[in-house]
């Protein structure tokens, strides 16, 4: 394959990228909150000697763990609207997600435009070569 077909090729599959970025980058643009965490089951033991966790039955419960400062903090689920939660968990992972996919899309982008660099690149001989010769 010859270089100009070559470089067709390469601007194509940029073209390509960049509309996906285009695309994903309409994903991200969300307005609603955000937040970090996930929900877990637990079970425990409540320390009375004659409750039935003593015996075995451990009490059940939800929590959430949320990531802030660095820190993990475990909230109980009482009080709080789990439907708005999960929604707010779910579009930060689905940020997350896609921005991974951007990640991914920018490397490929890079690797083509690198591409296309070593497609046209010429050497000094080259150039010499393409000298014109003074106009009178």
């Amino acid at each position: 394959m010859n270089k100009q077909a070559q470089a067709a090729r390469t601007r194509q599959k940029i073209l390509v990228l960049t509309k996906g970025l285009q695309e994903q980058a309409q994903r991200v643009m969300g307005h609603g909150p955000l937040l970090r965490g996930s929900f877990y089951q637990y079970r425990r033991r409540c320390g009375k000697a004659s409750c039935r966790c003593a015996r075995g039955a451990l009490h059940a419960g939800q929590a959430f763990a949320v990531c802030t400062g660095g820190r993990s903090r475990t909230l109980p689920l009482t009080g709080v609207d789990r439907e708005e939660l999960s929604q707010c968990v779910g579009a930060y992972r689905e940020l997350r997600r896609v921005r991974a996919e951007m990640v991914r899309t920018f490397g490929e982008l890079l690797k083509q435009v690198d591409g296309l660099e070593q497609i046209r690149a010429i050497g000094l001989g080259e150039l010499k070569r393409r000298r014109r010769p003074p106009s009178r």
